[in-house]
Parts: structure tokens; sequence; C-alpha cells
């Protein structure tokens, strides 16, 4: 039998809770980490415990557990999943999932990476951090190394609440600042305001390092890395990848902007900001870009970049400047506006703070840092989990900040909140799995907070929200044939509305909630109905021998919309909502049109296409008052199923990436900005908004 936890460090073999500890694959300054397996579930994880010198600290132990709990609380396709915490011997733990491909930073390691690669992870990152905002959790210490990588390289957010829980020791007043110097935004040091803001600093280093395989900054200590990033002009990516896009170096630029307000305002801004500028799209709708250190032709830089004169503590010789006037004209007369006097404030605050932690407080740094001068070589073993790099400049420091007023700096005043711009709001149903086994699914509009509703082994689909968003019409197969169904949007099945013996398919409500609109019939000869909620009568709108689907009532209710192969092929047709009689149909851009969707206000409609080989095309917007279809730039295709959000700003849609799988995606009709809302095993489609 395992032996059970002791206070021994090494726990290789011993049982903590339910897992069995395999072996050891990570060690760092803050937390061990080991393989395990958890056999009641069958699966591989990894354990973080935390070293006995944390555990002594009763104000500690409170915060971590209310921290572990938020991390556990923020459920997201991109935020490692917490299973299970507790404490065995006095020594706290927390069970995660395990994370075989290693980190982002291993992967950047091997040098820059395809900007298709660095698209599709920085969209996951994105997603995951504004999530986490929008949760009011600011991660604090965004790294390369807290990106953990799944079989697939798909990114996972990990150790969300190490770096508050560290600053738990120090202050919990919040007085404290805690980070890596090599991603530290100006103002963590400075007093400023913990907001988003400075995740998507460190975000936009992060896009740096994937674009260059490097940092932005290098000098030799990690107290010389935090004056840089506060006074140093912003590195051009292109001085070490001359093939990049200039656009994409505006955006990297505008992400590490020194002032808050500067910056993107979500993550996601600036992941679709990338998207944008790869396309040669990109337009600066947020704020200023920062462009003090655009390079001019012929003053590319070399690294290692020289690092402005700091003050050297008692002792030391203080290191030479090289001057770089003559080197980088157009980028020393841009130079930062903050004068020598204030930078020597700084430094002297940061210093006399550091000092004051590192001898006062007793802080435990990473092992081998020196805060003062280089740093000692560190043969931790290579982890999977968490790994801890060799502790040069990106060790973590802890300052206690004071600010430093001065008429010679501009002194932003970030807000609190960030609200995001970029995302809608709101959540959206679907239907997860395949044909015979699928199952209705919410999530928040930004791809989050994942909830199965229906979970019952048969075809449950084609979710449509009531108007409040309190209910969802949705089909179900519990007898063989298609019925139409409503249940809460907690999963509660409260009634079945249609129950024929055929099928009764894509349910829709109207603007009152009282009466739903569906289709009975096969695919091609059903006909569309409507049933009374209130007073159960069903009525047939339609009665053709060829097919009427896929209706949906006006925002006013005075007319359906639907699609018709009245005229040989699929087309968008109207209907009076009373009579039924057929007003228009539309003619359609490509072989088939298919399933429409109303905008809010009622004056467009979406739908998708088929092509003449029966392939998905793409989506499609038809003015109602002429007629005139356009296609909905950013989607390409085969994108499908379309339903507008209440903004009018934004489609959600199912875009096909293999055979009979499907993503949701959501396209900005402003911008063109297209962002991936699933990325799982299960195909995901026929999405539904509701707020």
């Amino acid at each position: 039998m395992a032996a059970d936890m002791n206070d021994t460090e090494n726990l290789e073999g011993t049982r903590i809770g339910q897992v069995q500890i395999i072996e050891q694959i990570g060690r760092g300054g803050m937390a061990s980490v080991y393989l395990a397996e958890q056999p009641s579930m069958g699966r591989t994880v990894a354990v973080k415990v935390l070293p006995s010198q944390f555990t002594h600290n009763p104000k500690f132990r409170q915060r971590f557990e209310r921290e572990v709990r938020v991390i556990a609380a923020l459920q997201h396709p991109h935020i490692l999943p917490v299973y299970d915490y507790g404490e065995v011997n006095g020594r706290p733990y927390i069970v995660m999932a395990y994370m075989p491909g290693g980190t982002l930073g291993d992967r950047i390691k091997e040098g820059p990476m395809a900007l298709d690669e660095i698209t599709r992870l920085l969209d996951q990152m994105a997603s995951g951090l504004d999530f986490a905002h929008r949760e009011g959790i600011v991660h604090r210490d965004f790294k390369p190394v807290n990106v953990l990588l799944d079989k697939n390289a798909n990114a996972y957010l990990a150790d969300f609440g190490i770096a508050k829980l560290t600053e738990g020791t120090t202050n919990l007043t919040g007085s404290g600042v805690i980070g890596t110097p090599a991603y530290m935004s100006p103002e963590m040091y400075d007093g400023g305001e913990v907001t988003a803001a400075i995740d998507i600093y460190a975000l936009g280093v992060t896009l740096y390092e994937m674009l260059t395989g490097q940092a932005p900054y290098h000098a030799e200590t990690p107290l010389r890395v935090i004056v840089a990033h506060a006074t140093a002009p912003i590195p051009d990516p292109r001085e070490f990848r001359p093939d990049l896009p200039a656009q994409i170096s505006q955006v990297t630029m505008k992400a590490m902007a020194k002032r808050p307000d500067h910056r993107f305002l979500t993550a996601q801004a600036l992941s679709q900001g990338f998207q944008a500028a790869l396309r040669g799209e990109f337009r600066d709708e947020v704020g200023p870009v920062q462009t003090d250190s655009f390079s001019t032709p012929g003053t590319i830089r070399t690294p290692p970049m020289s690092m402005p004169p700091v003050p050297a503590p008692p002792g030391e010789v203080p290191a030479e400047s090289t001057p770089q006037a003559d080197q980088h004209p157009a980028r020393d007369a841009n130079r930062s506006r903050i004068s020598p006097v204030v930078i020597a404030a700084i430094v002297g605050v940061v210093l006399l703070s550091a000092v004051m932690c590192v001898v006062g407080l007793g802080l435990a740094f990473g092992p081998g840092l020196n805060l003062f001068g280089a740093a000692v070589t560190s043969t931790a073993p290579p982890t999977v989990m968490d790994r801890e790099e060799t502790p040069t400049d990106q060790d973590e420091v802890v300052v206690n900040p004071t600010r430093t007023p001065s008429s010679d700096v501009d002194a932003p005043q970030p807000t609190a909140t960030i609200i995001p711009t970029e995302v809608p709001v709101g959540r959206v149903a679907y239907e997860q799995g395949f044909e015979g086994a699928s199952e209705v699914i919410l999530i928040s509009a930004d791809g989050g907070s994942f909830r199965q509703l229906t979970d019952n082994g048969i075809y449950d689909g084609e979710p449509a929200f009531s108007p409040d968003g309190s209910q969802i019409a949705f089909e179900s197969a519990p007898s063989g044939s298609i019925d139409i169904l409503i249940m809460t949007d907690a999963g509660r099945i409260t009634r079945t509305v249609a129950s024929s013996g055929e099928d009764e398919r894509n349910p829709d409500w109207s603007p009152d909630g009282t009466t739903l609109v569906y289709e009975r019939g096969g695919i091609n000869d059903a006909n569309i109905w409507t049933t009374s909620l209130t007073t159960g009568r069903t009525v047939q709108l339609s009665d053709s021998t060829w097919g009427d689907r896929a209706a949906s009532f006006s925002p006013d209710g005075s007319q359906i919309v639907f699609m018709t192969s009245q005229r040989g092929s699929w087309e968008i047709a109207l209907m009076d909502a009373g009579t039924g009689e057929v007003t228009t149909i539309f003619d359609c851009p490509d072989a088939d049109c298919r399933y429409p969707a109303w905008s809010p206000d009622g004056s467009r409609i979406v739908y998708n296409t088929l092509n003449a080989s029966g392939g998905i095309g793409t989506l499609y917007i038809v003015e109602v008052a002429t007629g005139q279809s356009t296609a909905v730039g950013g989607v390409g295709s085969p994108a499908g199923r379309p339903v507008w959000a209440a903004d009018g700003e934004r489609i959600f849609y199912n875009f096909q990436e293999d055979t009979n799988f499907f993503n949701l995606y959501v396209v900005s009709l402003v911008n063109g900005f297209t962002r991936q809302l699933t990325d799982g095993t299960l195909s995901s489609g026929v999405p539904d908004w509701a707020p």
C-alpha cells in the first residue's frame, strides 16, 4: 500500500486524497508538481503541492483556499481545469489536468513560430484571459511558461492564483506587486491600478516572443529589465524578423504600449487585430498606437540592446550605457518622455522597496536569484505542468511601489474595470455531438462558462431561446420521430409542444413568447406550422408539395422568413405570419440558400448557401427592402446556420472543419474580425443567441 503524504518534500509513491503520486515532473520556487493517477476517474492528472515553508501562515492558508475556489470556477475551454484541492498533514495541494505538450515557453525556445500557429494560440490565450477578466480575475503573472499545451498543441492558461497567492504572504491589501520582470507592465511597479491591461501587456510581450523567438528586453539583472519595460523604446519585431508585415509590428507594439490606455482594451481585441494585420486590414480603433520605437530604414537594431543607466547598489560599479542617439536617430527622437530625474527616482524606489522586501520580510525568491547581479544557474529538472526556467531576468520579483509625481510624465489613470467592446455579451446555445447522439450545450458568448443542458443519449438539437432567454425550445427524438420540447435555461424539460408522429424540426418563438413556429414532415416536403403555448391550438401555415422549412418570426411578429424549394432550388422567402400567404421570394446568389435568420431590427436577413456540388458555401445578408444580397466579409466557407446577436453587429455561425465536424465562430460586421468559440473533440453547430 502506498504511504500517505507526510512532511517530506519528495512525495513520489505517496497518496494525496484520491490520487496516487507517480513521480515529480517539476519543481520551482513556489511549488512542486507531480504526475499522478486518479483511479476513481481512470485518468492521469497533475498535482501541485505547496512547499512546507508556505503553510504556517494562517492568512496565507485562507488566501490559498479562496484563490483555488476562484480558479476552479473559471471553467473555460482554454483555462487549465482544476479537479480537486485540499490539504493533507497541513500541506495544501491542487489536482489539475495533465498537459503532455509542455509549455509555450518550450515552444518559443525552438525559435520564431509560424504565423498561422501564432494566430491559433493567440486567439485561444486571449479567449481565456478575457473570460477571466470578466469574472474579476487578473492573472498578474501571465507568461509563456504559464501557458500549457495539450497533445494537440492547444493552449491552456495556468497558475491564475499563484501570483496573487504569493502576494498574500506579503500584503493582503494589494499594495505589493508580484510579477515576472520580463513580462511586467510599467504600471505594475509604479503604483498603478491592477486591471486587465497588465495581462494584455504580458500577452503582447508573449506575442513578441512568438514572433521573434526572444524577449524584447535583455539586461544583466531583473531590476534593469523592469526599468527597460518602463523607459526603453518598444522594439520592433521586424528587426529580428524582417519579413513580417508592418501591421504585425504595429499590433505587437500597441499591445506593449507604456500607457495602459494606449493598449488594446481586451485580449481578444489584440487577437483580432493580429488577424486583421495578417490581411492588411488592421485599423487602430481603440486608442493611439505607440509608435515611438518604429525603426526607419537603415536603423535596424541588433541584440542585445543597451539599457538606460541604473544606479548601482552599494558596492557595485555602475554599468556603462552605450549612447544610442547615433545608432538609432529616429528612435532616439521619439524616446520616452520620462526625464532622467524621474528615472532615478523610480529606480531608487524600486531598489529600496526590493531591499525592504528581501531583508525586512524575508521573502522567498526563486532559487538562485541574485536581485542585483547575474542569476545563478539552476539545475531544476524540466516540468510539464509548471516549468520554472533558469532564474534569470524572468524570475519572480516582489516590490512595493510608491507613486512619484512628476510634471514631466503624463500619468495615466486607468480604470479599475475594463469593459470588453470586441466580444459580445450574452449566451449561446448549440448542439454538440454527432447525428443520433447530440446534446444541447450552453456557453457564454465569448466561448466560456460551458454547461451541458441535456444528457439522455438520444438526439437533442436545434435550440431556440425564448425572447427573454429563460426557456429553450429544441428538437428531441425520445421515441424515434423528432419532437419539439421546451426546457428552462437550466436544462429542466417543462413540456412537449409537438409530437405528431412525423418529424417536427427547427422551432422558433414569436416575439411575445406565446407561439412556436416549426416545420413538420420530411426534409424535402415539410410544411410550416405554429402552436400556441397558451391554448395549444395548432395551425398549418403552408400546404405545399415542395419543401418549406426553417421558419422564424420577424422581430415585430408580422412576417415569417423560411426556406422554400418552390422554384426548384432552396431560396429564402417571406410569408404573412397570420395568413401564411407567401409575399416575397429572394433571388439566391448560389445554387441553394438556406437557414435564414432575422436581424434584430428586421431590416436584414442572414442565411447560408450551398454550392452547385452540394457543399456548404458561405454567409450572405439580404436587405429586405431591396432584395440585394451581399456576402458577409471575414467568414469564408464552408459556413452555415447563422444567427444574429442583439447588437446587430455580430453573427454567430458554425464552420465546417472536416467532414461532418463543425465548430462555432462569431464574426463582427463592423470590422470582419472572426473568433472561434468551440474547439473540442465533438462537433458543435446550430447556434442561437440570448441575453
